[in-house]
């Protein structure tokens, strides 16, 4: 006798009063009724609900928190990527009003704050020089502003940390835009050579004191823009 499959609704030989196809069917069906009964459940009792679950979360911690860091380790790419569309969709939300509590608590903090910023940059002279070298670029409207500390390392490695123009070895380069920053050109790694300071002040914002070849690429990554 053919018959429909309760469950999947696909045709099968039916011996009486059979309503399911197979045994798979058979327990898929059951736990779809009881998931629907719980639902019901905990929507007219979630006080005893959440007992229970608390009840529960209490007699099986460890079971729990293994079976989430295994969780964890399997998505660890697609969690990583949730979480940064997460951060980036809030701060979008609540920019206006972060803007405006940072504007506040520097407003309150400011010798406080200047205080810690000259203690970073006696500390860290290189992440100092950078930030001012990006700073000036977003002054100028540079559009590409994106050379990082790493690849600025791997530029003088490049070029034997010698000047680009004279070829004096010195352990003080400087960051030199080939094309300069007010006559349009980009804070980014095709447009950076370094060079001595006496070769950077003569060149100043005229033209380049001899041809150079900048670096194209580099194994380091550019910096990542700033999230606005």
């Amino acid at each position: 006798m053919l018959k429909l499959c309760v469950y999947c609704q696909k045709p099968f030989e039916a011996l009486r009063s059979a309503k399911y196809c197979s045994l798979v069917c058979l327990k898929t069906a059951k736990k779809a009724v009881n998931a629907a009964y719980m639902r019901r459940w905990s929507e007219k009792n979630p006080d005893i609900k959440k007992q229970r679950d608390q009840t529960y979360k209490q007699s099986h911690r460890k079971e729990l928190a293994a079976k989430q860091q295994k969780y964890q380790r399997k998505h660890y790419a697609d969690i990583k990527e949730q979480k940064r569309l997460w951060k980036r969709s809030e701060y979008h939300k609540k920019r206006g009003m972060l803007i405006k509590r940072a504007a506040t608590y520097r407003e309150n903090n400011r010798e406080l704050l200047n205080e810690k910023a000259s203690k970073y940059a006696k500390e860290h002279p290189e992440v100092a020089r950078s930030a001012a070298k990006r700073r000036r670029a977003q002054l100028n409207g540079s559009i590409k502003n994106d050379i990082s500390i790493t690849q600025w390392e791997e530029i003088k490695i490049a070029f034997d940390n010698c000047c680009a123009y004279c070829d004096t070895n010195t352990a003080k380069l400087t960051i030199d835009h080939i094309t300069p920053l007010t006559k349009g050109g980009q804070h980014t790694l095709w447009n950076i050579v370094p060079a001595c300071k006496s070769c950077n002040s003569k060149k100043s914002r005229n033209g380049v004191l001899k041809p150079v070849q900048p670096l194209l690429i580099t194994v380091a990554s550019p910096r990542r823009p700033t999230l606005r």
